[in-house]
């Protein structure tokens, strides 16, 4: 039978080998999946996502289960609501501090809303704050997707503290567990303590850190950066008259940053952590490159 390319739905995709692969694992046990950026990690969670439709679909106040994607950055929770909305039928919600504030504070209207979304993206502390509140059990979840699951090492992480609650629960009443990252590190460590901090991800996520058999097939997807070599001379920022000026500068906005420690009560996570962020990159790239490429830097992260 000849099929047109006009026939075939563009919105179907099919799965890689490598992807059907961990999803069986998946299916079988909590995993952790370091995959590259462009390699279909999220891919994966929305097949595992469809393997629980059953328990998904079933109302609610009739014992039905849900599922939970989440995330660590705001940003991040309308694009991977987007991606699922895409790839299933399910009703997909979405929680941030920026949106609906009034759904977890308010039992009632929680209760109506997890009724009608199957599948509910949200931010790792609004999570862990529902848990709080007692708002929502975590036994009542069929799975869980964290996303950049490596942020779990972090002793204060909104994703420790919910891994915490979830060693408490009995075998029985535990959900689904499934990490993704593009990285399973996040800091340089000696190579001798790399293994220890691999074990220490796992023990905490409650699950194993598995990759698919072939590797060939993985190095084919996702994405593939030109690297170049450019040997320079090294820039002594100490001569730079300007340079210690905009340090001072940098170093003060620094200093007045962790001096504010009142936020208004809509937000979720700590509003001081992108500016922080950003000061360490610029005052780095400054002492490293010089100050025509903190500039250029500048033009990029703090016009955001």
């Amino acid at each position: 039978m000849v099929v047109r390319t006009s026939d075939v739905d563009k919105n179907f995709f099919t799965p890689r080998d490598y992807q059907v692969e961990l999803l069986d694992k998946a299916c079988k046990r909590n995993i952790i999946v370091p995959l590259g950026t462009g390699s279909g990690k999220t891919f994966i969670a929305v097949l595992l996502i469809k393997e629980y439709t059953t328990k998904l679909v079933t109302p609610w106040k009739n014992g039905g289960k849900r599922a939970f994607f989440l995330v660590d950055k705001v940003s991040l929770v309308e694009q991977q609501a987007a991606h699922i909305e895409h790839h299933t039928t399910l009703n997909v919600g979405k929680m941030h501090g920026h949106l609906n504030q009034d759904i977890w504070s308010e039992p009632a209207k929680f209760d109506t809303f997890i009724a009608l979304h199957e599948v509910t993206v949200l931010t790792a502390q609004i999570f862990l704050d529902l848990l709080d509140h007692g708002f929502f059990n975590m036994s009542n979840a069929a799975v869980i997707i964290f996303d950049e699951c490596h942020h779990v090492l972090g002793s204060k992480h909104p994703y420790r503290l919910i891994m915490h609650r979830y060693g408490q629960l009995t075998e029985v009443d535990r959900p689904r567990i499934l990490g993704l990252t593009a990285s399973l590190i996040s800091s340089k460590i000696p190579p001798s303590n790399l293994e220890h901090l691999l074990e220490k991800l796992e023990r905490i996520m409650h699950s194993s850190i598995e990759t698919a058999s072939d590797l060939v097939c993985i190095s084919k997807y996702g994405a593939k950066p030109r690297e170049y070599v450019i040997m320079c001379h090294d820039f002594f920022c100490c001569t730079c008259e300007i340079s210690k000026k905009v340090i001072s500068t940098l170093e003060s906005l620094r200093t007045f940053c962790l001096k504010c420690t009142e936020f208004h009560p809509e937000f979720d996570v700590d509003p001081r952590k992108p500016v922080l962020e950003a000061v360490s990159r610029t005052k780095s790239v400054l002492e490293q490159l010089g100050p025509w490429c903190a500039w250029k830097l500048c033009q990029v992260i703090w016009v955001k």
